[in-house]
């Protein structure tokens, strides 16, 4: 994309930007705010690739240089549903206990935004099974 020069993170997600990190990047970041209860889905993949666009748009909205916003979210379905974020830890934790031994998949969705272009990337799909060992170290 020619003229830009600046990666925008639309997350404050520390593992996003971690991992960024990782790859030599240093984008700035900007967090988007959206209400993430106007997505109206049963769909893990449609859910998380909505918010990552509605979260790359929102920021680049914002912004008046030049620059490529990427917007990112993640939605665990587990039993059939979408899991939406825990309210507190011991949400979490019921959560974990509810799963332990069991899979569910995280659905990411990749949307990046700049002036006037827009890409979206198919929604990555990962298994995780919760373990008891990683349980009992999150408290």
């Amino acid at each position: 994309m020619p003229g830009v020069t600046a990666l925008i993170l639309a997350s404050g997600s520390p593992a996003r930007l971690n991992t960024l990190r990782n790859a030599g990047i240093e984008p700035e970041v900007i967090v988007s705010n959206v209400d993430e209860s106007v997505v109206d889905s049963t769909d893990p993949a449609e859910v998380s690739g909505t918010l990552a666009r509605l979260k790359a748009e929102a920021v680049a909205a914002l912004v008046a240089r030049p620059a490529l916003v990427l917007g990112c979210d993640s939605v665990l379905a587990f039993d059939g549903r979408v899991l939406g974020k825990p309210a507190d830890a011991a949400d979490a934790r019921h959560r974990w206990q509810r799963m332990r031994g069991r899979h569910g998949v995280l659905h990411t969705g990749h949307w990046q935004a700049c002036r006037g272009c827009r890409r979206h990337h198919r929604p990555l799909r990962r298994r995780h099974r919760r373990r008891d060992r990683r349980l009992r170290s999150h408290g």
